[in-house]
């Protein structure tokens, strides 16, 4: 989409580079390292919504296709609506509609009919959420999720250590317009077109906007920066248009073999024989009846795997770091959901109190913050003696200690008849 979208406004020598640079970066293994995670959705509908603002920006194209008044609206609100789809996975998402309104208002033929459907079509996402939200019944919710929101914000520091992983991307991102910058002998020169300028204001601001996002979230984490790819695919196609067709392949064959090099393991996995599956998923598979529940941290791919329910409200209890008061909060929750639902199984780090000493010194969340750190251990022993009161375990997989609830654990109190407290006692 971004290629095609590039070719038909600065021209057809576009094409190749911006497609080579967006399959290199947005399949970077050291970046997109997760089956699924926000910032992958969110690329996919910045996609569409870049391809559009590019195709509504401007009446007459490279190929000389001209695009009616109304054309461009449709375009430039079908801009707006997948920027706001992405803006609900996550705020900074709404970027690239950002940048086409920058666009379109410090440019000489801009029509602010066109601002006003990429405005229009920026507000149907959030609408449409805040209107199932009311007919949910979940307004009451919104209060505490902002306040979630701004404790994890206000709560996160900044370390020295993280401005290196904006540096880093930089790097390795920049290098292959560093090389496409050097390698100038032999260059051609690309018909010029009007449409440059425009091209150039859109995609720097579009990546203003979206490094502008990742510095925002403080914490950095390196999938952070995926959503910076496809503005960096684009402005890679303009910096190649004056250059020796292929020379992109040149500068990007190191990323490539990097990402590969980095998936190596992924590769081993793929071509082992076996399940694939977690060891601790092959041995619910065996032991575990298909209407058991089963919490654990973290849990998403045992879910996956053996089509369990989970017993808890959280799949994993990362949420502990998230702010002073959230180990004890979300701990709690955690706790009542294990007496209220009784889950049959649990899965847990064998060494669970080596990782927990490990974070606390590795995680800046903890090793900054005193008292997160002492709420966080303090949280931790709490389930620890819930899984030794209630759980026996029973096996070792992998990594992971396997419990069981104990069998006069697993009928509720007010279950409890004299034919079922029998069957319990035998």
């Amino acid at each position: 989409m971004l290629s095609r979208a590039a070719g038909r406004s600065i021209g057809p020598r576009a094409v190749a580079p911006v497609f080579g640079f967006a399959v290199v970066f947005l399949n970077f293994s050291p970046v997109a390292y997760r089956g699924f995670q926000l910032e992958t959705v969110q690329c996919f509908l910045a996609c569409l919504g870049g391809a559009c603002a590019l195709r509504g920006l401007w009446e007459n194209e490279i190929n000389g296709t001209r695009l009616t008044n109304s054309g461009q609206a449709l375009f430039c609100s079908l801009a707006g609506l997948f920027a706001g789809a992405a803006g609900m996975l996550k705020p900074t998402g709404a970027g690239v509609a950002g940048a086409l309104m920058v666009v379109l208002i410090f440019s000489g033929g801009a029509r602010f009919r066109n601002l006003f459907a990429v405005i229009a079509g920026l507000a149907i996402a959030p609408i449409l959420v805040l209107v199932w939200t009311w007919r949910a019944g979940l307004f009451s919710e919104m209060g505490p999720l902002f306040r979630e929101i701004s404790l994890y914000g206000k709560g996160t520091p900044i370390v020295a250590a993280d401005w290196i992983k904006p540096a880093m991307a930089l790097i390795v991102a920049g290098f292959p317009f560093l090389i496409v910058r050097i390698c100038r002998t032999g260059s051609e020169t690309a018909p010029r077109s009007e449409s440059r300028g425009a091209f150039l204001w859109f995609v720097v601001s579009w990546l203003v906007l979206e490094v502008a996002g990742v510095v925002l979230q403080k914490r950095m984490y390196i999938y952070h920066f995926l959503p910076v790819g496809p503005p960096l695919a684009l402005l890679f196609g303009l910096a190649c248009l004056d250059r020796r067709r292929n020379l992109y392949a040149l500068a990007l064959a190191p990323i490539l073999f990097i990402s590969l090099a980095h998936s190596w393991a992924d590769f081993e996995l793929l071509l082992k024989p076996g399940s694939g599956r977690l060891p601790e998923s092959d041995y619910l598979l065996a032991h575990a009846s298909p209407g058991d529940l089963v919490v654990g941290d973290p849990l998403e791919r045992v879910l996956m795997e053996t089509g369990l329910r989970c017993g808890a409200r959280y799949a994993h209890l990362f949420y502990f770091v998230n702010h002073d008061e959230a180990p004890v909060e979300f701990g709690g929750r955690f706790i009542e959901d294990l007496e209220r639902n009784r889950p049959t199984w649990a899965v847990f780090r064998a060494d669970r109190k080596s990782h927990r000493l490990m974070q606390c010194v590795g995680q800046p969340m903890l090793s900054e913050n005193p008292r997160r750190r002492e709420n966080f251990l303090l949280t931790w022993g709490r389930i620890d003696e819930y899984l030794a009161g209630h759980y026996e375990a029973i096996g070792e997989a992998g990594e992971m200690t396997i419990f069981r609830r104990r069998l006069r654990d697993n009928i509720h109190p007010s279950l409890i008849t004299p034919a079922n407290a029998i069957a319990a006692v035998e």
